[in-house]
């Protein structure tokens, strides 16, 4: 009758486990945004004001230039290291 108990015990734990993992997962997935509810009609959702500014403002163009400036060449310093200062004891 023992062993049947436990049996029973462990079986409820890894559903509730099952549930707690599964539970996360969905929500998880959904805060992302991965998982979304359908519209009705098969509709696309409605476009947002960044979609429609991107859609009326015409691409923008980089003129080209003529000649291409050198870049300044870095000269390696020299640092030298401080001396130490104080006097440890013997």
């Amino acid at each position: 009758m023992k062993g049947k108990f436990i049996w029973l015990i462990g079986i409820g734990l890894w559903m509730v486990s099952l549930i707690v993992v599964s539970g996360s997962l969905v929500l998880s997935l959904t805060q992302g945004g991965l998982l979304r509810p359908s519209s009705e009609g098969g509709q696309p959702p409605p476009a947002t004001a960044n979609e429609h500014a991107a859609e009326t403002q015409p691409p923008l163009e980089i003129p080209p230039t003529a000649t291409a400036t050198p870049l300044p060449s870095l000269t390696p310093t020299v640092t030298e290291t401080p001396t130490p200062t104080c006097i440890y004891p013997t």
